[in-house]
């Protein structure tokens, strides 16, 4: 946890160290909110769709997030020329520490620049409808931060130039935002366009944040909360199922585990085991922390900001949340962290003493992880309702 900590405060203190990155970053969410919102709202009302700023708002919001997510993968290669990164994996410290420490440092600065632009959004107009679902319009902002800076880590662990990152990029995330129905309605669509929203993840985070903020839902919200909550399901089974895969993997490649046979020491218990068990625990707690940074930072915009009463705030939250939503959240983390962290050590420990086979182990770690969460989610679904 002190490794996740440490990289997280660095990525903080590189953001608020550089207020040319902070403002730089805001030109493109105020240019799409000014030309668009104010340029088409007078035609989006004559359609009778209402206050276009309410329904751009959004997605302004979204694109900010997204776009910062996305691009912090790029310090990973900064990293990677300046040694640093090579620094960090030497460290005594787990692989899946140092990954999920820059996914979070990276949500967690692609949030705080959501906020910035909900803030903005607030000024040029913009007004939510109630606040008890406050709570989930955070939720939604910080797993959306979650999921593209996860993406934003896997290209940036993949690419070597750090001139072509941004090319690469763009051409990833501009369609993704476009057509998310970030600035235009999902009704009345020709079939080939709905289909790309449907395939689109960002398409259920902008969704939800609508529905929280302004109560319009395309897709409905039990349907966002699924789609957001297994796509980073996914993400985390991908780099930390593969990260114990190649670890149990590498360690037999190298003949340590046959060390440990030959010395009369059992490699399950003391290799395979613990890193189940980490596994297993680190998913409903991770849980829990962003549930928690999700409602302390609706406190803190909500109260400190937006000047609701303390007493109302949270009486409406706790009305808003059911204790039947938070065990069966809890219930599906197990669910998931047993899924992915058994996949990923049995791949690891039966994987060929190779580094072809090490490949292959973690190739079929992310493929089966995957499979399994997708229809874990399918059939816990269905028995909770």
């Amino acid at each position: 946890m002190k490794a996740i900590y440490i990289l997280c405060v660095r990525q903080l203190k590189r953001y608020v160290r550089s207020p040319a990155r902070i403002i730089g970053s805001l030109g493109q969410p105020i240019l799409f909110l000014v030309a668009l919102g104010f340029g088409l709202r007078a035609m989006f009302a004559r359609a009778g769709q209402g206050n276009y700023i309410n329904f751009l708002s959004p997605g302004i919001i979204s694109m900010a997030i997204l776009f910062n997510a996305v691009f912090s993968g790029i310090e990973i290669i900064w990293d990677r020329q300046f040694g640093f990164l090579k620094e960090t994996l030497v460290a005594p410290v787990s692989r899946l520490e140092i990954v999920f420490g820059r996914m979070l440092g990276g949500a967690i600065v692609a949030f705080a620049q959501g906020l910035v632009v909900f803030v903005i959004c607030m000024i040029a107009g913009f007004r939510f409808v109630s606040s008890p679902y406050l709570p989930l319009a955070i939720f939604f902002m910080f797993m959306i931060a979650l999921l593209f800076a996860g993406i934003g880590t896997v290209f940036g662990s993949v690419l070597q130039d750090m001139q072509g990152f941004p090319l690469i990029i763009n051409f990833l995330i501009m369609p993704l935002f476009f057509f998310s129905g970030a600035i235009f309605a999902t009704s009345g669509l020709p079939r080939a366009l709905r289909i790309l929203l449907q395939l689109n993840p960002l398409s259920y985070g902008v969704d939800g944040l609508r529905g929280a903020l302004i109560n319009q839902f395309a897709f409905g919200l039990t349907t966002d909360l699924v789609v957001v909550t297994v796509l980073t399901a996914l993400l985390f089974a991908g780099r930390a199922g593969t990260a114990l895969a190649s670890e149990i993997g590498l360690m037999s490649a190298t003949d340590q585990l046959t060390a440990m046979e030959m010395m009369a020491v059992d490699p399950v218990r003391y290799v395979v085991a613990p890193r189940f068990l980490g596994g297993v625990i680190a998913m409903p707690l991770l849980t829990a922390i962003f549930n928690c940074v999700g409602l302390y930072g609706t406190q803190l915009i909500g109260v400190a900001m937006m000047r609701i009463p303390a007493g109302t705030f949270w009486s409406q939250t706790v009305n808003a949340v059911e204790l039947r939503d938070v065990r069966e959240g809890l219930l599906k983390s197990v669910a998931f962290g047993v899924t992915c962290s058994l996949v990923a050590v049995y791949e690891g420990y039966y994987a060929e003493p190779t580094a072809e086979g090490v490949g292959l182990a973690t190739t079929r770690t992310v493929v089966t992880s995957a499979v399994l969460v997708l229809m874990l989610d399918y059939i816990l679904t269905a028995f909770f309702l």
